[in-house]
């Protein structure tokens, strides 16, 4: 339930932040965020077929923990260091409408920001059915049946977990629009790195 509220939550605030963060920083036009959206779309079919395939060759555990590491790889491409450094405007500024910031300096640079997104999609996107399948397996079977089962659970959880996610990106804004990213991304790669470690303490449990 943790990682589904967790997966959900980390999706919702990552991609919904999109538009802003990319009209903000880079100046984008809006046929160029609706282009990153068709991108990041495109990939759904994709994904859930590599998904079905791995998932008759590896344990849910195993994959769960590969797609942990991905979205948090894409995560960390999209934390501007050196804002989080220098704590003031100039990371902003020279990112603003620039494309020449260097993909691996410290700042976050229209290529390391769209390579970074489509990483943490991807890992969030892959997760979340093998987070549910790895769920329907552990769930107790009194759970499974009545009105208030565990499909409606999951389903509160995903939404809760999405509502608090656009939650985050309205504080985020409210606190800075130049440091948003990171104010976003920041907590959710903790978060992430926290599942990792919960995952790696319950191995055995999810041996189903």
């Amino acid at each position: 339930m943790t990682l589904l509220f967790v997966l959900k939550f980390a999706q919702e605030a990552v991609m919904s932040a999109a538009p802003i963060v990319t009209g903000h920083m880079y100046g984008w036009s809006v046929e160029r965020i609706g282009a990153l959206g068709v991108a990041i779309g495109a990939l759904v079919v994709p994904l859930s077929m590599a998904v079905g395939y791995l998932s008759g060759r590896y344990e849910d555990r195993v994959i769960l923990r590969w797609l942990l590491w991905t979205s948090l790889i894409g995560l960390l491409f999209l934390i501007d260091g050196r804002a989080l450094l220098t704590n003031d405007d100039t990371a902003a500024e020279q990112g603003e409408g620039s494309t020449s910031v260097s993909f691996f300096g410290g700042g976050v640079g229209p290529r390391r920001y769209v390579v970074g997104s489509l990483i943490a999609f991807s890992g969030l996107q892959c997760m979340e059915s093998i987070a549910m399948s790895a769920l329907s397996k552990v769930v107790p079977h009194s759970m499974a049946v009545g009105v208030c089962n565990s499909g409606l659970i999951n389903t509160l959880t995903g939404t809760l977990g999405r509502a608090m996610g656009d939650v985050a990106v309205t504080l985020a804004g409210f606190v800075s629009l130049d440091e948003m990213l990171n104010v976003l991304v920041v907590p959710v790669a903790a978060v992430l790195l926290g599942c990792i470690a919960m995952v790696r303490v319950n191995y055995r449990l999810l041996d189903v």
